[in-house]
C-alpha cells in the first residue's frame, strides 16, 4: 500500500511540474502577445512591394471619352481634354452650376449621347494641363474628373 502512495505521490508531482512549465510557457506567450513585452517584428521588404502595387491598382486615373455637342458657352473655348465639375440629366441643375462659377471661370455647358449635361471648368489641349487643374480643385470639387472629346 505504501508503494502504491508513493506511485501516486510521485505521479501527482510530475503532473504538477508539467503543468507549471505550460503555464509559465503560455503567460510568457500571452504576455509578448498582449502588447506587456515589446517584441519589434521588421517587415519583409516583399510584403512591402506587394503593399505598394495593391495601393497604385487601387487609384484609377478619373478620366472618361465621350462624345458631347455644346449647349452653353463659346465652342472656340472647347479643346480635347475638359475638366467636369457637374453631371446631371436635369438642365436647369448644369445652368445653376454654371452661373455659380461663371465669376471666376469661363465655364461651358455639354451635353452626351446619354442625355447628361456636363459642367466644364475649364478645357485644356494637354492631358497634364487638366490633371494640374483638377489638383487645384479638388478640395472643393473633390468629384472633378477629366473628358476626353470623342471624334
Amino acid at each position: 500500500m505504501r508503494s502504491n502512495k508513493l506511485v501516486i505521490l510521485a505521479s501527482t508531482l510530475i503532473i504538477t511540474l508539467g503543468i507549471t512549465s505550460c503555464k509559465s510557457q503560455y503567460t510568457s506567450a500571452y504576455t509578448t502577445a498582449s502588447g506587456n513585452e515589446q517584441t519589434t517584428i521588421a517587415p519583409k521588404q516583399e510584403e512591402v512591394v506587394v503593399a505598394e502595387q495593391i495601393v497604385e491598382e487601387e487609384v484609377p486615373e478619373n478620366i472618361r471619352s465621350e462624345k458631347y455637342t455644346l449647349v452653353l458657352g463659346d465652342a472656340s473655348q472647347l479643346k480635347r481634354y475638359s475638366v467636369i465639375v457637374g453631371s446631371f440629366k436635369n438642365q436647369d441643375n448644369a445652368v445653376n452650376l454654371h452661373k455659380s462659377l461663371s465669376n471666376n471661370y469661363n465655364c461651358l455647358i455639354i451635353q452626351n449621347e446619354q442625355g447628361m449635361y456636363r459642367v466644364v471648368l475649364s478645357t485644356h489641349d494637354a492631358y497634364s494641363e487638366a490633371k494640374a487643374q483638377i489638383s487645384k480643385v479638388v478640395a472643393t470639387y473633390p468629384d472633378a474628373w477629366i473628358l476626353v472629346q470623342k471624334k
